[in-house]
């Protein structure tokens, strides 16, 4: 009861206290804290630091065996021949049987639940021919991603020189495996897998104290420590927290629930803007009506701390030149929010009916008063 009350004191102090992101910090050697949504950093330390990426890797393995299964390259119900590489490899293993074939959805598992390193060649020989062109094709694809501090030389995170990673990549990387394949993300939020009669539990201990946490992998060798991808989704906001260097799996949870816990303590997305809400009203030349609804084009979303929403501001910029015949949908001009610290949001303002161009007579007329008395 003692830690639930002041789980809550602390939580309360977060919401109600306005602060400087670099005033909270966390116990890594780095780490990186985000919306997956907008790709935004929230907090950071040693964000585009070198480190080696351990289990992190078999994100990025998952990634691409997605990317086959959304290309219809591969199913659920493709089986896929377990080499004697695979099968002899060492570390964290799926126990899969050298010569045996082995479902694709029961790989997906054991590569995200059981972290098999067996798995991962698998996948690998499958899609590149060999772990090590497979190597080569996932460096390109976390190169497309951004994620430009990634070098990867195996699909399991083995320790080999030169197979790195840096927090911010993995951040990038979490948040294309959120964004690019919802329909997948419940995978790493499965608790146990059972295979060959051995069932071995998640080594995410976040997904069993019902903390809101669905994912999505962890990574540990002796050089690199232990590091945590968590990512969770309260009232509907959605974070990641990476969190890589730490000195146990204890210390790994906990400050990577620390990391979003603050992000849920202090950040909210706000509807700026409603689709098709009245902004404001616009003149409109020749037509048959003076003006015109200019309404929002989209809802406008924007992640914000408390104190940037209480500080936003909006400016509304029509177009120069209103005029008829206009569409519904026309864009007509933009409003403008602005809050400290982040970079400008812009919505379209698009004409919020039909309006149809005066008669001939009647134009003529509105040309000649507007060139007398402009």
């Amino acid at each position: 009861m003692f830690k639930k009350a002041l789980l809550a004191t602390a939580c309360a102090a977060v919401i109600a206290t306005p602060f400087a992101a670099n005033a909270f910090e966390l116990k890594a050697e780095a780490y990186a804290v985000g919306d997956p949504a907008s790709g935004r950093l929230l907090l950071k330390h040693n964000s585009e630091t070198i480190l080696q990426p351990a289990s992190l890797t078999k994100m990025m393995t998952l990634y691409m065996l997605f990317s086959a299964l959304d290309r219809g390259e591969l199913t659920m119900d493709s089986e896929i021949l377990v080499s004697e590489k695979a099968w002899r490899k060492g570390g964290s293993k799926m126990f899969i049987e050298v010569g045996k074939m082995v479902k694709v959805e029961d790989l997906i598992k054991g590569i995200a639940v059981s972290s098999g390193n067996d798995a991962c060649i698998v996948v690998a020989e499958r899609l590149g021919g060999t772990e090590e062109a497979f190597a080569q094709m996932m460096t390109a694809k976390a190169h497309e991603l951004g994620m430009n501090d990634t070098n990867f030389l195996n699909a399991s995170g083995w320790p080999m020189e030169g197979h790195v990673t840096s927090a911010h990549d993995m951040f990038r990387l979490a948040s294309a495996l959120i964004n690019d394949f919802p329909e997948y993300y419940h995978f790493f939020g499965v608790r146990s897998f059972t295979y060959s009669g051995i069932t071995q539990p998640n080594r995410n201990g976040l997904l069993r104290r019902n903390v809101g946490v669905d994912g999505i992998k962890t990574g540990h060798t002796e050089e690199s420590g232990y590091h945590l991808v968590a990512s969770g989704e309260r009232d509907g906001e959605r974070f990641v927290s990476v969190i890589l260097g730490t000195d146990s799996m204890k210390a790994r949870e906990s400050e990577a629930l620390k990391g979003l816990s603050w992000a849920w303590g202090r950040y909210k997305t706000y509807d700026v803007t409603t689709e098709g809400e009245r902004v404001t009203d616009a003149e409109v030349q020749y037509g048959a009506k003076e003006s015109v609804a200019a309404v929002a084009a989209e809802t406008g979303k924007w992640l914000l701390s408390f104190d940037q929403k209480q500080e936003m501001q909006q400016e509304i910029k029509l177009n120069e030149t209103i005029e008829a015949p206009l569409k519904k949908g026309d864009k007509i001009g933009v409003v403008v929010f602005t809050t400290k610290d982040l970079a400008p949001k812009t919505v379209d303002l698009v004409a919020g009916e039909d309006i149809a161009e005066k008669d001939f007579f009647a134009k003529m007329l509105e040309k000649a008063k507007r060139s007398l008395f402009n």
